[in-house]
């Protein structure tokens, strides 16, 4: 463990200057990102059962939740993530006495229609955007192909000049 730990010191050593305020500026967007995140659930279930678990519970069962979400399981973690959520909240609710009463798999879908929500939106502004980008791409390929004829002409046009001083 000590040879972990002294690898782990001298990794961040290297970290100088401007390196070590990136890195660290990177680890407190990905704190504020979680917390967020469990923010959202939370929000989620006051909204659905005018309740919630402490924050500090979603602390833990959000995050284990979303890694059963990762699980190469079925196509997009497709009820692998759902289900886990389920169990996670009916121990956490029988253990705190309330058995029989789980949101979890509540959580799980709304998580995930506001996951398709995000993404149809984001579809929208890649539609508009694809136009402009196709467009572009046009320009630059037009732009590209006068270039090219251009540097061919002149490169023949140069060639025959330099046969010529040849003879």
């Amino acid at each position: 463990a000590s040879r972990v730990l002294r690898r782990l010191v001298e990794s961040l050593w290297v970290l100088r200057g401007r390196r070590r305020r990136i890195f660290f500026g990177s680890i407190a967007l990905s704190v504020l990102n979680h917390l967020g995140f469990v923010a959202t659930h939370t929000l989620l279930a006051i909204a659905l059962l005018g309740e919630a678990p402490s924050f500090l519970s979603y602390l833990f069962l959000i995050p284990v939740g979303q890694l059963a979400f990762a699980l190469p399981i079925t196509p997009g973690g497709l009820g692998v993530g759902e289900w886990a959520y389920d169990e996670l909240f009916r121990t956490y609710y029988g253990l705190i006495g309330q058995v029989g009463h789980s949101e979890g798999l509540e959580i799980a879908a709304l998580i995930r229609l506001t996951w398709i929500f995000w993404g149809l939106l984001g579809l929208v502004f890649y539609l508009r955007g694809r136009r402009d980008i196709l467009a572009s791409l046009e320009q630059a390929q037009e732009g590209i192909g006068e270039g090219l004829e251009h540097a061919v002409f002149e490169s023949s046009d140069a060639e025959s000049a330099d046969r010529q001083n040849d003879r």
